[in-house]
Order: C-alpha cells, then structure tokens, then sequence
C-alpha cells in the first residue's frame, strides 16, 4: 500500500533554480536551440588534447566540489526548517519516536498533471526582474524516476539546463568507453543521472563505483566475484588521470573517491524511497568516515524517510507484516531511460512472426487496440514497433479445449537447483512419487543439477546451461528476502525478492545466445534478445506523468544482478551492453509478465519426504520438508494475453491439487506432464469464435468476492473456476471485493479494461458525479 504525508514539500528558492547545474568553465553550454535528443557530443574547448579532457573530468568530478555545492547533483529532495545537530547520537533510530517538530521533513511524492504537448505555468523574470506567468511544454520523458524529484525535473526544464545535463551525460558515456575503469566517470554519471531524476540508475553507478574503488584499493569487499586484473586497470586508469606513477597518490585519490562514492549512494538511495537500504550502507560509510557532516546529514534524511514512511503504514491501518515488509523496499516510476535506443523497445513485425510458429495454428499474436470500442491497428511497418499485441483465435473453441500448454525453461523457484528436488529446465518435481531417483539425468560436466528428461538436458546444454554450468549460485538463495517471500505482491515484496534468481536465468540465456561469456563486446544487445524482445514492461504512455510506482530493492535491482553478472564473466564496465538502465528495463519486463505461486506438492502426512541426498545446505528451504515451493515463471506465448473483467479463458500452473487430480496437468495432446513444472494450462471458459481475442483475468476472479462495502453486486457471479484457482495463493486477492479488483487493475489500465462491466461501472460513476455537482450547485443557489 502506498504511504501519504501530510506535510507539503517546501520549494527551493529562486537562488536555488539560478544555480542548477551552471556549466563548469571550459565547457561549452548546448544552445538552447537543440534538441532534446542530443546528436551531437558535448563541445569540449581544449588546445591540448586527451591529457586536457583528462583534468577537466577531474574538475567535474564530485571529487572536486569547489564549484558550488554538488554542481552536477540534484539538490536534496528533503527540506528543512530547524537546525540539525551532527551528533549521530542525537539521531533516533528506525522504531524510536522522533520529535518532528525540531525538523520538518516532507516526503510527499510531487504529483503535476502536465503533458509534454501541453503547457505548464511556470514564473519566470522579465527585464525589469519582476515574475510573471509564462507557458512551459515539459518534456515528460526526462522526469526521472524517482518520485521525489518531478518538480525539480520541471524547474531544470524550466531554467534551460536539461539539453547541458543531457550533452554532459553523453561526454561521460564516450570517457568510459575510452576509459572503462576510472571510477571517478561513474561519479561523474552517477552526479549528472541524480540531477536528471534517475536515481536508481545513480545508484548502481555509485556502487560499480565503489566496485571499483575498493579494487584498486585491493579490499576485500563483500562482492562474491571481481574480474581478473581489475585492481590493475582502476590504479592505471586513476594514475593517467592524474600524470603519475605514484602509489601514494593513486591510493589517496581512490580513498577519497569512495567517501564520495558512499556519500552519492545514499543520496540515490534515498531518492529511490529505499530508506532502509540506505540506512544499512550508511552503517558501512560512517564506520569508515564517523565524522564526515555529509553522510551524518544523508543519515538524518533517511531515519527520518524510514519513519514517516513507518508512521504513514500505521495511520493507514497496516499490520505489523505489512509495515515490516514495506518499510524494507523502495518505490520508483517505471519509465523508459530517454537516452537508451528506442529500437531497444521495440517487438517487430519480424519477432511477432516467430512467436506465431510455436503456436500451432489455434491461434496467433497480432496487434491489438485497447479500448471499448473496437478499432482496427495501424499497419505494421517493417523494423519498427507493432504496439500492443494479444492473442486472437484462428478456428472456432470449445468450452473446456485445452488451447495451449505453455512450456518455459525461464522457470524459477525458492528451491535451489542443487538440491536435486526439480528439474533444473523444467522444474518438474524429481522427488517421489513424481519422479524415482534413477529416472533423473544428472549430466557429467555438472553435479549441482538434475533433469527430468533428456529433451530437457538437450534445451538446457544447448543454451542457459552453458553458461551456468559449475557456477555456484546457491548465495542467491541464501538471502532473507527470498527465504521470507511472499507470493502477494500487493501487501509485500512480492516477487521482487526472485528478480535475482530470474534475472541470472534470463542473463545466462541471453549470454548463451551470443556464445560468448567473455570480455568481449557482444554483437546482440540484451533487450533484443528474442525472449527478453518479447516482454514489455508496464509504462505510463509518453505524454503523460507517471503516477503509480513500483517496488524497488538496492540488493534485488543493484547487487545482486550486478554480482551475477561478474560471476558469468561479464566485464560490466568495458560492456556497455550490461548497463544499470539495461538491467533495470529487464527488471522491469520481468516483472510485467511473470506469473507467481506457492503451490502444495506434498500433503502433510507424507512429510518430511525421505531423501538420498542427505539434508538441505544449511540456509537452503527444501520442498521434502515443508512441501511447498514459492514460483516465478516467464510462459514465452501465455505472456501475450491480455485482461478482461469477462475473460474466455481459464488458467492454471503445473500442480495436480486434490480438488482437479491429474487431469488437471493433462497437456494438448492428451499427455500427462510432470507435476511442479513451470508450464500453463489455459482452457477455453466458453465457446470461442474464430477472430475473437483470448483474454484471462490478471486479478483472479475479477468481478471480487462478495463484498457488501464495495458498492458491487456479485449476485450473478457463477461458481469459482479454474481461472480463479491461483487466488488460494494470494489470500488477500482471494477475499477482495470488486472494489479492490478494480483499484489493482490501476496498474495496467487509466480507466477500467474497455469491458462491458468496467464501462458500466465508469457510467455509473459519472452519473453519479454529475449529480453530486447539481446538488452542490443547488445548494450554493440556496445559500445565496
């Protein structure tokens, strides 16, 4: 549940706006005439070449602060009135009282309602230095994602200084494709994507930085891998930078480097509303710096995030569960990252026709056109995007015919792969009575895994496997907020504890493709890999302001990809294809089209389940114990149905529950296919026509529980069906009413799904608006 603050945000002053990112001296400003796409590279004005641009980085690097206060930083999204004391133990700690009055905080998100076609007022000074209202277009695009900073991203519009911060952060990228392994270039980007908003973003660049620092500096960091001689490439990068050899310089300047490394951290982190991560690095920064004023400051700021966001859950009637598992994640927009290649966004007319092959000829993926009212799509054009896609019948469907069982190997669970317990493709249970123990395939190159079949081993050792193989991940399963998961994403993390584990499947298969784990460049960018190509993340439409946002982790979006990368043998800096926003938009696909679960293989008499391997590692949750596992799975095709309130189709998961037996996991041909694998069964709900799209319901049963307090009436519902079933696993989305369903369907629709009850529901609610505005009216009247 989001939290609301009462308090308002304070605005910064005009001496505030004048001083946003004035241009250092020997850059040239972009005029500003250009556009916003910024073709051309920042002007550099040097008569000496490389060495030159080598001091300027120096100077522009937060390193160097003389020319104002975090020149090419946001400004704090937190303003004062009152005085702040450095003692850190002055400071109350998360779960004390802290007296507000003394230090007024807000941390209410700025909410604007302007489009990027439209105007904004704005002030602005004329000639005679008096203010006036003047029309602004804001470029939505380039707001960021950090819910915090929307206002300032209007003001740095407003003032002109988006098209520098843009060509500035351009001139960056260029130095570290030179310069790979400098960390004071990802300071420097991490300064200029905080000003632009994106602080997630700035905060992976913080930590590749400290990445970086600490091996150059030869410290044994808590990173699990680092890549050979990189200790070697920071020292000589950071000494070309500054003209010397000397070791005491270079280990002086990269100590220096990582007080402000740690010091950009925080300030990310607290714009991404990750109070609690943030707190925890602070634990790490002021060990080492106990005195510095600016991380002792960012500390106050986050304490003080973490409590009102606390303070916020409890006034809204959260439980103790819930507050816990709010208070440890972050909320951030979901948006595209403007400077990445559009072409990266795109699904083309090209990949839709692969799609199409594996379905059979039931049906197939074409363009669609949301809304009410039916409309045709534009044409496809080759190469370019087809827009929103669903899946449309080729022949008439009976009720009840099974239309697809959707196989993936992009299937993941809770249970670590090296225990034996599934099939490390399918996640098809080898444990008995599923599965006898010599039924399984254990491959010789590897003894941390096991297969169902040798069709399974085939499809893994030809791809993922690969890269995977004699890796040890079982850290990614160790960690609290995967063994603590809980599969309703609406009250918790969710699945963004399994953004690690699936990530590292969905890396290993992109790196496969390319046959290479290498240092190398890749030729195939990740986005465009055909599996990663077919997802779509959930974006609010260009033109208008994000208002909904989306769990967010330090460990789950940052760390964690970051280190299995480094693990597969990707050298993140030198591959500009890894980049933070990269990852993060494969974050962000992931979650868009996963489907999740904690379905019951075992009843609880049978346990615990005897095993020939001996007991689970410690730190390890074992099915044979506890009978269940938590699962996120990518089904390539199911993805591409969308919703409706009056959905055909039903669907389930791989698990024969005492309610359905084994006809219940009976694929398209009649065949039984293991229990606990990652596939989908989608059925016909009713009889199909040829043309129609097929749709299921995003929400279980949408039309809700009967709820007297929603306003809805559920009289006609009809019994519970199989589409219903994944509602066992969610118990709060289980019990909601229709009110409810329709407050999550926000997340994917402005206005209801286009469906005959949500429209009905909109015409209600707009009568009923209309006649509370003539009461009021009327009421005015008599009162005059």
């Amino acid at each position: 549940m989001e939290q609301t603050a009462s308090q308002s945000q304070m605005p910064p002053s005009k001496a505030d706006h004048d001083s946003l990112l004035t241009p250092p001296n020997g850059l040239t400003e972009a005029p500003s005439s250009c556009d916003t796409e910024m073709s051309e590279p920042l002007v550099v004005a040097h008569s000496e070449g490389v060495a030159f641009e080598h001091d300027i980085l120096r100077r522009l690097t937060i390193h160097e602060k003389s020319i104002g206060n975090k020149d090419l930083a946001l400004d704090s999204p937190f303003h004062y009135v009152g005085d702040y004391g450095a003692d850190p133990d002055s400071d109350p700690l998360p779960g004390e009282s802290c007296d507000k009055d003394s230090t007024v905080l807000s941390l209410t998100p700025v909410s604007i309602t302007s489009r990027s076609s439209s105007p904004v007022i704005t002030e602005k000074a004329n000639e005679n230095n008096t203010y006036m209202d003047v029309e602004f277009n804001v470029d939505v695009e380039w707001l960021g994602t950090s819910q915090y900073y929307t206002q300032h991203g209007v003001e740095l519009q407003v003032n002109g200084q988006l098209e520098f911060a843009v060509q500035y952060r351009k001139f960056v990228i260029q130095e570290l494709s030179r310069i790979p392994y400098d960390p004071a270039l990802y300071i420097s980007l991490c300064l200029t994507d905080h000003k632009l908003g994106f602080t997630d973003v700035s905060a992976s660049n913080a930590y590749r930085a400290l990445l970086l620092i600490e091996a150059g500096l030869n410290i044994s960091s808590s990173s699990l891998t680092t890549l050979p001689g990189l200790g070697d490439k920071v020292r000589d990068s950071v000494g070309t930078r500054l003209y010397t050899n000397s070791a005491y310089i270079i280990e002086d300047e990269l100590a220096d480097l990582r007080k402000q490394a740690y010091r950009e951290l925080l300030d990310s982190l607290a714009g991404c509303g990750a109070f609690w991560d943030g707190l925890q690095e602070a634990k790490k920064a002021l060990k080492l710096y106990p005195n510095d004023t600016e991380l002792l400051q960012t500390r106050h700021d986050l304490k003080i995030g973490f409590q009102d966001k606390h303070s916020g859950l409890k006034e809204l009637g959260a439980s103790t569960k819930e507050i816990l598992e709010n208070t440890r994640i972050g909320k951030i927009f979901q948006k595209k990252y403007p400077w990445l290649d559009e072409v990266l966004y795109f699904r083309t007319p090209a990949l839709v026709r692969e799609v199409n092959k594996t379905f059979g000829g039931v049906c197939e993926v074409k363009p669609v056109v949301f809304g009410p009212t039916p409309s045709t799509p534009k044409k496809a054009i080759e190469d370019e995007d087809v827009g929103p896609l669903g899946i449309f019948a080729n022949r008439d469907i009976l009720a009840g015919e099974v239309i697809l069982v959707d196989k993936s190997i992009a299937g993941i669970s809770n249970i670590s792969p090296s225990l034996l317990e599934f099939c490390d493709a399918c996640h098809a249970c080898l444990l008995p009575p599923y599965c006898q123990p010599h039924t399984a395939i254990h491959p010789s190159c590897c003894g941390r895994i096991a297969f169902c079949s040798r069709e399974c081993y085939q499809e893994a050792s030809s791809g993922y496997h690969r890269v995977l193989c004699g890796k040890d991940i079982d850290w990614l399963y160790n960690h609290n907020s995967l063994n603590k998961f809980v599969p309703d994403s609406e009250i918790g993390p969710g699945m963004h504890a399994f953004r690690p584990v699936l990530f590292t499947r969905l890396a290993a298969t992109v790196l496969s493709a390319s046959c290479s784990t290498s240092t190398s460049v890749n030729s195939q960018h990740p986005l465009q890999h055909p599996l990663i190509a077919r997802l779509t993340a959930n974006y609010t439409p260009p033109d208008r302001v994000p208002d909904i946002t989306y769990g967010w982790g330090y460990y789950e979006n940052v760390v964690a990809p970051t280190q299995v990368l480094l693990q597969l043998g990707v050298d993140i800096f030198a591959d500009r294809n890894w980049e933070p926003e990269v990852i993060q938009t494969i974050c962000w696909r992931m979650e868009n089209n996963a489907n999740s679960g904690n379905p019951s293989l075992f009843p609880p008499e049978w346990l615990p389940i005897p095993s020939p391997t001996g007991p689970a590692a410690p730190g390890l949750l074992s099915t044979k114990v506890t009978g269940k596992f938590n699962q996120v799975n990518i089904n390539p095709n199911y993805l591409f149905l969308n919703h409706s309130c009056l959905c055909n189709v039903n669907w389930h998961t791989g698990v024969a529950y005492e309610k359905v037996g084994l006809e219940w996991i009976r694929g398209v041909d009649d065949e039984l296919v293991r229990p606990g694998c990652s596939a989908v069964w989608c059925n016909a709900a009713r009889d199909i026509k040829k043309g129609e799209e097929l749709t299921i319901s995003y929400v279980g049963n949408p039309l809700g529980k009967d709820d007297p307090d929603d306003g809805s009436d559920n009289s006609s519902e009809s019994e519970e069906s199989e589409n219903t079933g994944s509602d066992a696993d969610r118990p709060s989305l289980a019990t909601a009413g229709r009110k409810k369903k329709r407050e999550w369907l926000k997340k994917w629709f402005d206005n209801g799904c286009g469906c005959e009850v949500c429209e009905g529901e909109n015409e209600r609610e707009k009568e009923r608006i209309e006649r509370k505005g003539k009461i009021e009216g009327t009421e005015l009247l008599e009162f005059i």
